[in-house]
């Protein structure tokens, strides 16, 4: 049976589009109190994109609360004419008193994921620097309910589970930042967007790969929606609505998965074993939803290798299961998530026990793996820590001095249960020309108070995910 929703008109376009604004932009208004939500438009420069632009410069001061608008476009160099797009989209921000920033990104063509997902990664972070530089709170997309509709028939045509059917959440987290991505256009067909861009007059350009059917996007736009949409004319409306199911079931399962995985994480590790007594699909339910949480998304043929290697996991395994930007690996019967290039980087001064400011301050000089600092038996004084320390690589000899005795770092590491392949990437902290710490390890006796603040350990360089 055909839905009994009736399709919103042109004029109704911005009404709707203003009603989600009003249920979404409250939250994100107290999050940032004391001035006004910044919102981007992710603006390529096409008819959907053009349109949200409109509609958003036109709601800007009229929306409670309020907002502040501008756009980004993401110049990825794989068309001929993409100088003339972002000269384009910049004019088109210019006539609406909109600021435009155009951003050139290179997309890893040879990265064996597929042009459309290489360049959706190198959006993306374009998206989470442009948000730490500009104060971005949240980045609006324009994709449709079109878009949502193909998005779930290529997952269901890839084996995907549910949260891949759940396609593209209308609320998100940016990966890699705290910044949003609003999808408000989810629910509204591109019939609906076009009708408005032609009683406006909008301008807008034509990317000539979207024809491409070499594209499989492109071939499920062009060639296996229409056939569907033939003998099933509500299929796009159908589909839209098997992603908003899928993502209430799979928000479900997230919830199982968040309290049965309590007792399994650990200071960044996962430990399969204590979930031995859950029946086992609640043991992978927990197991994948952790590797979601690390960034890794496995396929269904990845994840059941690791889930067979996982039976035979003993205190001497050294599983190591690369996926995207991101290697799983084990110690002592654990796992882990890291980036796939890990580095050190350069020495650099931090003060106070601020966490965001120690993994900034680490991903920007270069190293993989930054300070956590929590307050326990044996860490630094906060008066210490306030006057400031030098983060560094640790030296070949050095040692700490613990409960008076000079320690071994191999032994130490083998205490605080720091794998071989992570030692050569341990922070050191120095502290008046001393070591102090090595982050991750241990205090040295000269520095630690009854109480205090501990150097733990955290990944902060981004993987591809």
């Amino acid at each position: 049976m055909a839905s009994s929703r009736k399709k919103p008109s042109p004029d109704g376009l911005a009404g709707l589009l203003a009603c989600w604004l009003s249920r979404h932009l409250p939250d994100l208004a107290q999050q940032v109190q004391g001035r006004p939500v910044h919102l981007c438009v992710a603006l390529s420069g096409g008819l959907d994109s053009i349109v949200l632009l409109d509609l958003l410069a036109r709601l800007r001061t009229s929306t409670q609360p309020a907002f502040n608008l501008s756009a980004l476009h993401v110049h990825h160099g794989l068309q001929p004419c993409a100088d003339d797009w972002g000269l384009f989209v910049q004019q088109q921000c210019a006539s609406r008193n909109v600021a435009c920033a155009v951003m050139r990104v290179q997309v890893a063509q040879d990265a064996g994921k597929g042009i459309e997902a290489a360049a959706r990664n190198a959006r993306y972070a374009a998206f989470a620097c442009h948000a730490a530089s500009a104060g971005v709170d949240a980045f609006v997309l324009a994709q449709h309910r079109s878009d949502q509709a193909e998005t779930v028939l290529h997952h269901l045509l890839r084996g995907n589970g549910l949260a891949g059917l759940a396609a593209m959440p209308a609320v998100r987290t940016l990966p890699g930042s705290s910044a949003m991505l609003w999808r408000p256009l989810l629910t509204e067909s591109r019939a609906t967007l076009v009708a408005w861009a032609e009683k406006q007059g909008l301008e807008w350009v034509d990317d000539p790969s979207n024809a491409d059917q070499r594209y499989t996007r492109n071939a499920i736009r062009h060639a296996i929606l229409p056939v569907l949409a033939g003998h099933f004319p509500a299929a796009e409306a159908t589909l839209a609505r098997v992603a908003a199911h899928a993502g209430e079931a799979s928000a479900l399962l997230a919830d199982l998965a968040a309290t049965d995985m309590i007792p399994a994480v650990q200071d960044g590790w996962y430990e399969p074993a204590q979930l031995a007594s859950l029946p086992e699909r609640r043991q992978r339910n927990a197991l994948r939803h952790w590797l979601r949480q690390q960034g890794m998304v496995c396929e269904a043929d990845a994840f059941e290798n690791l889930w067979v290697s996982l039976a035979g996991l003993d205190s001497e395994s050294a599983l190591e299961l690369s996926v995207g930007g991101y290697v799983l690996r084990s110690y002592r019967r654990r796992l882990c998530v890291t980036p796939a290039s890990l580095s050190t980087g350069s020495s650099y001064v931090l003060a106070g026990v601020d966490n965001a400011v120690a993994a900034a301050m680490a991903r920007e000089h270069g190293w993989s793996l930054g300070i956590v600092w929590q307050w326990r038996r044996g860490g630094l004084p906060a008066e210490t820590l306030a006057g400031g320390m030098r983060v560094r690589l640790r030296r070949a000899g050095e040692h700490l001095r613990s409960n008076g005795m000079g320690r071994d770092f191999k032994k130490l590491c083998q205490q605080a249960g720091v794998p071989a392949w992570q030692r050569a990437l341990l922070p050191s902290l120095e502290i008046d020309g001393r070591l102090a710490a090595i982050v991750g390890v241990g205090v040295d006796d000269m520095f630690a108070a009854a109480n205090g603040w501990w150097p733990g350990l955290v990944w902060v360089s981004a993987g591809e995910g």
